[in-house]
């Protein structure tokens, strides 16, 4: 077993200590077999310890130890996942987009590569591939939050508000925030009528001049 084989004693421990919230006894003994067991696989030791990282809420560490797992296996999809949610909270979307983009060729059909990649798209402009990304994100598991940032999608930056608000409506209806939803349909409409009213007024300004 790779538990036992790593030093660890208990196959269940690591995980028993992280779900009982016994982070610092969790990361105690993953150190313990980086340190005391050589020759294994460490990537997914280096993984977990990210894990608990991310869970004490130390970003930096997490981060470094996803970075790590990934040196000694650049194919540990989880340490891509979760190494992007550290970027996009730190909007880096550049670095996100490329990592991401080989976690989708070795598992392409993880629902978070495809949401993460979503928000990484729209980050770098490229729209329609985010688009895309989210609702491939909805084949793999349907739900309401990418339906809301396809909402975001359209009516912010693609300008169908039309697309903007069904998505807002398909969030509301698949158990999404109903305030958030009409929240964002109001503020779609009200831009969608200001554009109407902008073009109308450039229309006649145009038939005056002929």
């Amino acid at each position: 077993d790779f538990c036992l084989s790593r030093g660890l004693g208990d196959v269940y421990k690591r995980q028993v200590y992280i779900d009982m919230d016994r982070l610092d006894l969790a990361n105690f003994i993953v150190q313990k077999a980086l340190t005391t067991v050589k020759g294994g696989d460490d990537s997914k030791l280096y993984l977990v310890l990210g894990r608990i990282y991310q869970m004490q809420d130390k970003p930096a560490s997490a981060r470094d130890n996803y970075i790590k797992a990934l040196e000694l296996d650049p194919n540990l999809v989880a340490a891509r996942i979760w190494l992007s949610d550290y970027y996009l909270d730190n909007r880096n979307f550049g670095d996100t987009v490329p990592l991401l983009e080989k976690a989708r060729e070795i598992s392409p059909n993880e629902v978070a590569i495809y949401y993460n990649l979503g928000i990484a798209y729209r980050g770098v402009g490229r729209y329609e591939e985010s688009a895309a990304a989210y609702q491939k994100a909805l084949v793999l598991e349907p739900g309401p939050e990418p339906h809301l940032n396809l909402g975001i999608l359209y009516g912010d930056y693609l300008k169908n508000y039309d697309m903007a608000v069904e998505a807002y409506e398909m969030y509301k209806s698949m158990g999404g925030d109903a305030a958030v939803a009409d929240g964002y349909i109001e503020a779609t409409l009200k831009e969608q009528e200001k554009v109407c009213l902008l073009y109308t007024s450039d229309a006649a300004d145009d038939s005056l001049r002929v």
